[in-house]
């Protein structure tokens, strides 16, 4: 079990449990990094300190995609 703690979200507070993983996209891995997951969202949560902080993050909104690419 994961360490438990409470965020707030968009909704309102929830509560999480936090795990260290590893993510693989293509050739690439992650170093370990916390992911934050609850049973009220579809989704795991990630940070921006520890994930996106490693990326350039590009949204196109109206044609619904988005780029991530390492620095």
């Amino acid at each position: 079990m994961g360490r438990i703690k409470k965020i707030s979200t968009a909704n309102g507070d929830i509560e999480v449990f936090s795990h260290i993983n590893r993510i693989y996209i293509d050739d690439y891995m992650t170093k370990e990094i916390l992911v934050d997951f609850s049973d009220k969202l579809k989704i795991p949560i990630l940070g921006v300190r520890n994930f996106l902080s490693d990326f350039i993050l590009t949204i196109n909104y109206p044609e619904k995609y988005f780029i991530l690419d390492r620095k």
